[in-house]
């Protein structure tokens, strides 16, 4: 596994806290990988590192649609004080 840049981390946290207090929910991981310059594939390896260090809770839990005909998964950042 290649060692993640703490400077991009902190850059994605500050990006998640400022998209969260101007929209009022969690950015998805497009929204993340754009405003950084990365791939999807890597803000999404970003969102695991910055979650394993402890500095956000990143949760992928599955949502049954209302018709139980297909499943969606949604990401949920919270914030760590």
């Amino acid at each position: 596994m290649r060692t993640k840049s703490p400077e991009l981390m902190d850059k994605i946290k500050k990006f998640i806290e400022g998209y969260y207090f101007e929209n009022g929910d969690s950015p998805s991981t497009t929204k993340i990988a754009e405003a950084v310059g990365i791939s999807r594939a890597g803000a999404y390896n970003y969102l695991v590192a910055i979650n394993d260090r402890g500095m956000i809770d990143y949760i992928r839990h599955p949502d049954v649609l209302p018709d139980r005909s297909s499943l969606s998964v949604h990401n949920v950042l919270l914030l760590k004080s």
